[in-house]
């Protein structure tokens, strides 16, 4: 009994820390079209982003990148960057349909509105596919979120 219990605070305590941290939810727009989650890890303003979206002419794919605060200006400015991953779904080339692997890395600023929970972002985020997908320069994207 004293162990489940133990269990059951130590769950109830993680996922306490893990929604006490700020996050942000939105989209990326640019070449392709992005639904965006972002979650703060630490203390230091370093968050995670997950991104899933269509590319046009290849298919769907999910990036994960994990960004480091670079500068803050006055809280409401934030410039980060950082490295990634990449999984893709559907036809890359003429060779290769199926599942595409990758590895990315992300650089951009973000702008946070101080009197409405809203955040713009403009970011470049280039990534290299192993599987025949070769390197795709043209990752710059407009960002529109709601942080909570």
């Amino acid at each position: 009994m004293k162990r489940t219990l133990s269990v059951i605070v130590l769950l109830a305590a993680i996922c306490f820390a893990a929604f006490s941290q700020p996050r942000a939810i939105g989209a990326r727009f640019g070449y392709n079209f992005e639904a965006s989650y972002q979650h703060e890890v630490g203390m230091n303003g370093n968050f995670l982003e997950i991104d899933a979206g269509l590319f046009p002419a290849y298919g769907i794919y999910t990036t994960g990148v994990y960004d480091f605060k670079i500068a803050d200006i006055d809280g409401d400015w934030v410039f980060y960057g950082g490295p990634g991953v990449s999984l893709g779904v559907g036809a890359f080339n003429e060779k290769h349909t199926g599942l595409n692997l990758g590895v990315a890395a992300q650089i951009g600023g973000d702008y946070t509105f101080p009197s409405v929970p809203l955040s713009l972002s403009f970011d470049w985020r280039p990534a290299w596919y192993f599987m025949d997908g070769g390197f795709i320069p043209y990752g710059f994207a407009f960002g529109v979120r709601y942080r909570f």
